[in-house]
């Protein structure tokens, strides 16, 4: 994508979350910056929330979201361990403080063709939503 088509993507984004009511708004729990909304939940799976475990054995529950211009995406692609066949996965962090908020997933060519082409699944601990 051009660097002027990109520009003008980020900024749709970014005004859809501004136009966002605070209530619905979802926040880095360290620090409250706003990350996502929560009208940008999506179904991966057949579900919006999941549990999985790393190979070390550390528990995540997270929250499946089709945008999160709060999140900062970090380092390169890779399908090692990922918990979603046929994506590959990069890690998110707070763009306001740097804290670990998840990961980024991209549909690779293995992708089954109904899914979404990526998204973030965030670490619902590390989550504040209004309520």
């Amino acid at each position: 994508m051009p660097d002027s088509a990109m520009a003008n993507e980020l900024h749709k984004v970014l005004d859809s979350v501004s136009a966002v009511e605070p209530s619905e708004l979802i926040r880095c729990s360290l620090c409250q910056h706003p990350v996502s909304a929560a009208q940008f939940r999506i179904r991966i799976n057949g579900d919006y929330q999941h549990r999985f475990s790393n190979p070390s054995q550390q528990v995540f529950d997270v929250v499946c979201l089709q945008m999160a211009p709060g999140v900062a995406i970090r380092g390169e692609a890779t399908s090692e361990h990922t918990w979603f066949q046929g994506f590959t996965w990069q890690f998110g962090h707070c763009e306001q403080c740097g804290e670990h908020l998840g990961w980024y997933y991209q549909g690779s060519s293995t992708a089954p063709s109904t899914t979404t082409p990526s998204f973030f699944a965030l670490i619902s601990a590390r989550l504040k939503e209004a309520r």
